[in-house]
């Protein structure tokens, strides 16, 4: 199975592969979203962070999107999440 996104009401996680070409998509995507259903997502409160250790291109994700960068382990809503959860 190949998973994308994660949602849980207005919480959403996406999986992307770190590219700048893809970054450049979601934040399309989003305005667009934004203009058409008159919500916006807060990237004050938004993170991105890096899931795999392949070596890929450089990409300053936090400063494409204007969100803080974080390392795993996190947790989100409630549960952690990273490599080794226990």
């Amino acid at each position: 199975m190949h998973i994308t996104h994660l949602q849980f009401m207005d919480d959403t996680i996406l999986f992307m592969e770190p590219k700048l070409e893809c970054l450049i998509n979601l934040r399309r995507i989003l305005w667009c979203s934004k203009i058409g259903s008159s919500l916006k997502v807060n990237f004050y409160k938004s993170c991105v962070s890096k899931v795999s250790e392949k070596e890929t291109e450089e990409v300053n994700w936090d400063d494409a999107l204007r969100c803080k960068k974080v390392t795993l382990p996190i947790v989100y809503l409630g549960l952690p999440l990273g490599r080794n959860p226990n």
